[in-house]
């Protein structure tokens, strides 16, 4: 498994770096996963490892880091996880989270969204 970005100025330089990829890959016998791709301007933003990363914002996790972070702390809850556990749990993703990019992560909106899978987890419970 490997991840990798092309850029390119131009939607001709694009294409070109398309079909060299394509080529290179089918020698390889190798293929792109269909629905893990993007093919787009850079304008809408993009995800990558674990960040949504927009053009003039910070860095905030990804939909899909948030949705694991609530799955695998859901998880840990039905298995009988103390709220010691569970907080750990949340504060070792927090400082994943801003590891090496701290300045340019925007923790206000990851403040929120850990409040938000907190609460979500209490009226579950009930």
């Amino acid at each position: 498994m490997y991840s990798n970005r092309l850029l390119a100025k131009t939607r001709f330089g694009l294409r070109q770096a398309i079909q060299i990829m394509h080529e290179v890959l089918a020698v390889l016998r190798l293929t792109i996963h269909q629905t893990k791709r993007f093919i787009g301007k850079a304008e809408r933003g993009f995800d990558i490892l674990g960040y949504r990363i927009e053009p003039g914002r910070k860095l905030v996790p990804s939909h899909t880091s948030l949705q694991r972070l609530q799955e695998r702390t859901r998880r840990l809850y039905e298995q009988g996880a103390s709220s010691t556990r569970l907080r750990e749990y949340v504060a070792r993703w927090h400082r994943w989270l801003r590891g090496g990019v701290e300045d340019v992560v925007d923790l206000c909106y990851c403040e929120l969204n850990i409040i938000n899978i907190g609460q979500a987890q209490k009226a579950n419970r009930k």
